[in-house]
């Protein structure tokens, strides 16, 4: 049977992220990569990896923007992201083509503000475009085909997994 998809989660904490974290991502990337503050309310950015493309899947359950800041930056402008300016707060959920600032490796993060709002509904719209997203940076035709298919139901179904706790 051949590796369809891997997994990884880093574990954050809403607030000041400092990116020491940059030494144990990049030496062993089977280990959760953390930082806490005391009084910090955690929340956790899954990483999934569909193997057959070359990109990255983000996914992460938090509606403080602030919170993401530091981690990202904008795919086309290479610019740190600045999640406040979106009004995450008010949406339900959201879809960024990013570079992982740690990494250097390009994907898409989809943020969801809410756990009930990861309802098949919106987690349908958001893979799709997620599936936009990644088919745009590596230059393939969006033809609503098989490939396209599939890529949206793995993007689904890795929101799914988040959405019912069952993530390692």
């Amino acid at each position: 049977m051949a590796v369809i998809a891997s997994y990884m989660k880093i574990s954050l904490s809403v607030g000041h992220i400092e990116l020491k974290m940059k030494e144990s991502f990049e030496e062993d990337r089977s280990k959760p990569v953390s930082a806490s503050k005391k009084t910090a309310k955690k929340f956790t950015v899954h990483q999934f990896e569909p193997v057959i493309y070359p990109r990255k899947l983000w996914i992460c359950i938090s509606h403080d923007g602030v919170a993401l800041n530091g981690m990202f930056l904008h795919y086309e402008t290479k610019e740190l992201m600045r999640f406040e300016e979106y009004d995450i707060k008010s949406k339900e959920a959201l879809v960024f083509p990013v570079i992982d600032r740690r990494s250097d490796y390009a994907g898409v993060l989809i943020v969801f503000t809410k756990r009930k709002y990861m309802t098949c509904k919106t987690i349908a719209h958001e893979a799709v475009h997620a599936a936009g997203y990644i088919f745009q940076h590596i230059g393939q035709k969006i033809d609503f085909d098989e490939s396209f298919a599939f890529l949206t139901g793995w993007i689904a179904n890795c929101c799914w997994i988040i959405r019912n706790g069952k993530a390692e």
